[in-house]
């Protein structure tokens, strides 16, 4: 559940959708993943 909320908050903050499809472990894995996947996200 707080997976959920965590995607639920990065596409209130940033303005993306992140697609269950796009999830996976290694998105969560660091904090720079997680970081990357957004960046990536927030640019196209």
């Amino acid at each position: 559940m707080a997976v959920v909320s965590l995607i639920a908050a990065l596409e209130d903050q940033l303005g993306i959708i992140i697609d269950d499809d796009e999830i996976d472990a290694s998105t969560f894995s660091t904090l720079g993943s997680l970081t990357e996947f957004c960046e990536q996200k927030s640019q196209g």
